[in-house]
């Protein structure tokens, strides 16, 4: 074989290797294709399906605010309805303690009542304020002063201590301006309990011989249900008119 023989026959074998390494690299540019495209499908479908998992999810989100919000309205209706239960429950035993002893209807009586609260609607109770003997013309300075240290600006009309001198200081009659001053000291007391120079004083309303006569009545009834076990119980006021309510804590 001559030379020219010899290339031709190099060339031939050169030009079919190369195009055998063309064929497997096509090969493997389709098979990566193949794969690309395969995750990218699967990539979608993930896609859609998380999509689809994060509605849901907000879905029963929105549900179970729905079902918190019916839930919270019921406790509060529960709370009110157990007040209203408590309050007519003590009106109850106040109606079997006069039962015992049927009264007769004295219209007198009724009117001096009505007078007499509508004469202390202004006035308010202090108990356990210092008394000093030589200077009780400034009671209205140490009142007003007790006042502005639980945040209410008002001086009294007037102010008199109740019953004789003694080695215990004597209760005080307050008379306020207005009704809306005797509720914002009611409001505000229970800061008394939080400083440690004021807290064994308390305030209370004025309250007449039937409303002291109708709280007895129920503190009787407190201390015979707490003789029999209900140590959850104490005396709750609304509106001014008392009634035994149970510990929610407990």
């Amino acid at each position: 074989m001559n030379t020219t023989d010899e290339n031709a026959s190099n060339t031939a074998e050169n030009t079919s290797t190369i195009n055998d390494k063309l064929d497997k690299l096509f090969k493997v540019v389709n098979d990566m294709k193949s794969t690309q495209s395969k995750l990218i499908t699967s990539f979608n479908a993930y896609r859609d399906e998380k999509k689809n998992h994060d509605k849901k999810f907000t879905d029963i989100e929105g549900k179970l605010d729905i079902i918190t919000k019916h839930f919270n309205d019921l406790l509060n209706e529960n709370k009110a309805l157990k007040n209203q239960i408590e309050i007519i429950s003590s009106k109850l035993v106040v109606l079997e303690a006069r039962n015992s002893t049927p009264p007769s209807v004295n219209h007198e009586e009724i009117l001096s009542e009505i007078i007499d609260r509508q004469a202390r609607s202004r006035n308010l109770i202090l108990f356990n304020v210092h008394e000093n003997t030589t200077d009780s013309l400034n009671e209205i300075q140490v009142v007003s002063e007790l006042f502005r240290q639980i945040g209410v600006t008002t001086v009294p009309l007037n102010v008199l201590r109740l019953g004789k001198i003694s080695n215990n200081a004597r209760p005080i009659r307050v008379t306020l301006p207005n009704q809306h001053d005797i509720f914002n000291v009611l409001k505000n007391k229970f800061k008394l309990r939080q400083s440690e120079n004021l807290k064994h004083i308390s305030i209370s309303t004025d309250r007449s011989l039937g409303q002291r006569k109708y709280f007895k009545v129920v503190l009787d009834e407190l201390n015979t249900r707490k003789a029999a076990g209900e140590n959850d119980i104490f005396i709750k006021f609304n509106n001014n008119i008392p009634f035994i309510s149970k510990n929610c804590r407990n």
